[in-house]
């Protein structure tokens, strides 16, 4: 472990900061588990309708409103995740982790960027998971790969995004039969990829949470906040403290 000379408070800053990022870890996977159901509901309709099943018209009409519930749902789970990925990048400072090639900012507003938002914040966070789980002592951690599961969500995402888009592009377009069929293919797809991204996003969020919360014990022990491991057994020459009888 790397000797770390700074004083007291700013390891119980660091610590803070650590433990900020897990409430924030936590708000973005209770939204991304709701936006699994949305997508998990909207796979189970489309099934029924390809199925030919006989769908109220009540039924239909509360697909239809859930729409306009999708998109608030979908622009508070990227604002938390956002939030989530800016704690998580800004947080490899505080491990020393040398050669980052990103700015913290480049979480944020790289999303708002045309066609760029395809690449760059996948890069971002990528390095991100790097810094997380790499040894502490690592010093070329931002050349190792990427968690697989970070290479899943990201080919998840991006897939998934696009079928659905081809999809509902596909269904405002046709005019028969068998387009409709066929767009509903598309959005079925890309409602079960949309799934596991989900899914793959919430375990790429444990994954970088609880490696830097393992970093921090490693960094800045604090056993009243953040146990470790157990006392040294009596072998090897450690020293015990005097039993009570003496």
């Amino acid at each position: 472990m790397r000797e770390n000379p700074l004083p007291d408070w700013v390891h119980h800053r660091n610590r803070e900061r650590v433990k900020s990022l897990r409430i924030k870890a936590y708000l973005a996977q209770i939204a991304l588990g709701a936006t699994l159901i949305y997508w998990m509901v909207e796979g189970a309709w489309l099934l029924a309708y390809k199925g030919g099943l006989n769908i109220p018209a009540e039924v239909f009409d509360i697909v239809i409103s859930a729409e306009s519930l999708y998109t608030v749902l979908l622009l508070a789970t990227t604002i938390l995740f956002v939030i989530w990925s800016y704690g998580a990048h800004s947080n490899l400072k505080l491990f020393d982790r040398r050669g980052i090639r990103h700015a913290d900012q480049a979480a944020i507003w790289w999303w708002l960027v045309p066609f760029a938002s395809f690449y760059v914040p996948f890069r971002v966070v990528h390095e991100t998971a790097r810094g997380s789980v790499a040894q502490n002592d690592e010093l070329h951690w931002n050349d190792l790969d990427s968690p697989s599961i970070a290479r899943w969500w990201t080919g998840l995402l991006l897939t998934g995004l696009i079928s659905s888009q081809i999809g509902g592009l596909m269904i405002e377009a046709a005019d028969r039969v068998a387009g409709v069929n066929t767009a509903i293919n598309v959005l079925l797809v890309g409602s079960l990829l949309m799934v596991a991204a989900a899914a793959t996003a919430i375990g790429l969020i444990q994954l970088v949470t609880i490696g830097q919360v393992g970093l921090a014990n490693e960094l800045w022990p604090d056993e009243s906040r953040f146990p470790l491991t157990s006392a040294p057994p009596a072998s090897h020459g450690s020293s015990q403290p005097p039993s009570p009888t003496g």
